[in-house]
């Protein structure tokens, strides 16, 4: 058993509160995970074997920049400042995690055709320079 002490308590909440960003929009319906990806042939988990990147932290980074859940990035809801952080998230898996659409598309629990739509069709937000300067700063 390992004893902390109350400033480590403390400091351990604080980093457990930035990856739970509160929540923007308070709906009537449940944000609920589904159990099962839409395809079950690759994992959620995407990884870069150059650089060592996944698609879970870019998801992470993402929601911080945005200030909204992980639920509702992948969840159902489609208020503009989800789709435009669905729309960054696309972007930056696919310009340094993989080229592949339907992996991308599996982290969001969605079908390829979304991401396709996304990386042609749509431009992404103003916050997507700075969360990719702060993902990316190695690069």
């Amino acid at each position: 058993m390992i004893k902390l002490t109350e400033k480590e308590v403390i400091e351990i909440k604080n980093i457990l509160q930035v990856f739970s960003p509160t929540r923007k929009y308070h709906h009537w319906s449940n944000n609920v995970l589904t159990e099962k990806p839409v395809t079950s042939v690759e994992p959620r988990l995407t990884i870069n074997p150059n650089t060592y990147k996944t698609s879970q932290a870019f998801a992470f980074a993402v929601c911080m920049g945005h200030n909204i859940s992980y639920k509702d990035l992948i969840g159902p809801k489609k208020h503009q400042d989800i789709i435009n952080a669905r729309i960054d998230f696309c972007y930056l898996c696919y310009e340094f995690v993989t080229k592949n659409k339907s992996s991308i598309a599996r982290s969001l629990n969605r079908k390829h055709n979304y991401v396709i739509t996304n990386l042609l069709k749509r431009n992404t937000s103003p916050v997507y320079k700075r969360i990719k300067s702060i993902c990316c700063h190695a690069s």
